[in-house]
C-alpha cells in the first residue's frame, strides 16, 4: 500500500515538474518599451496588419526555405519606419523578437521581447543583437555570413537570425 501511495506521489510531483518547465518565460521587455525608447514618449503609430494570401505565402515560403505557421502579420508604421514582432520556434522553445526595418528594408534595430528558449538569455544581449543593425534579407543567409553565433547558444542564434530574415521577406513582399 506504501509503495502504491509513494509511486502517485512521485507521478504527481513529475508531471508538477513537467508542467512547469514548459511553462516559464523570460519577458525582457515589451513592444510599447522599445518603440518609446526608439522614437520617444510621444510617438504613434499606425497599426497595419498583413494577411497573406496563398500566393504570397508560397513566395515567403519559397524564400524562407520552410512553412510558415503565422496566417498574418502586424506592422506597426513609425517614422517612415516599420517595427513588427515575429516569433520562432526551435528545440528549446520559442523566441518573440521585435525588429524595426526602415522604409529601405533595412533592420534598424532587433529586440528580444520574450522567450521560452533558456538559452536565449544570451542572444537577447545588444552584443549579439546589434549585429543584425544595417542589414537586409540578401545579407541573412546563414549564421557567420554576417551574423556571428553566440557560443554556446547556436540554436537560439540561429533561431533569432530566422526570425529577423522572416520579417524582413514579410517586409519586401507585403510593402
Amino acid at each position: 500500500m506504501l509503495r502504491v501511495v509513494f509511486r502517485k506521489k512521485a507521478f504527481l510531483f513529475l508531471l508538477l515538474v513537467l508542467i512547469t518547465k514548459a511553462s516559464y518565460a523570460f519577458v525582457y521587455s515589451s513592444k510599447d518599451q522599445v518603440l518609446k525608447q526608439v522614437f520617444g514618449d510621444d510617438y504613434t503609430f499606425e497599426s497595419k496588419v498583413i494577411k497573406l494570401t496563398d500566393q504570397k505565402r508560397e513566395i515567403i515560403e519559397k524564400r524562407l526555405g520552410y512553412p510558415l505557421k503565422e496566417e498574418s502579420f502586424t506592422f506597426y508604421i513609425v517614422d517612415e519606419s516599420y517595427a513588427t514582432v515575429v516569433s520562432d520556434h526551435n528545440k528549446y522553445g520559442v523566441n518573440q523578437i521585435l525588429v524595426i526595418i526602415t522604409n529601405q528594408g533595412i533592420v534598424r534595430l532587433v529586440s528580444v521581447l520574450e522567450s521560452t528558449d533558456h538559452k536565449a538569455v544570451k542572444v537577447s544581449q545588444k552584443r549579439f543583437l546589434r549585429q543584425f543593425k544595417g542589414k537586409s534579407s540578401l545579407d541573412l543567409k546563414c549564421l557567420g555570413g554576417g551574423v556571428q553565433a553566440v557560443t554556446g547558444a547556436t540554436v537560439s542564434s540561429n533561431s533569432a537570425l530566422k526570425a529577423v530574415k522572416k520579417a524582413l521577406i514579410v517586409w519586401e513582399e507585403a510593402f
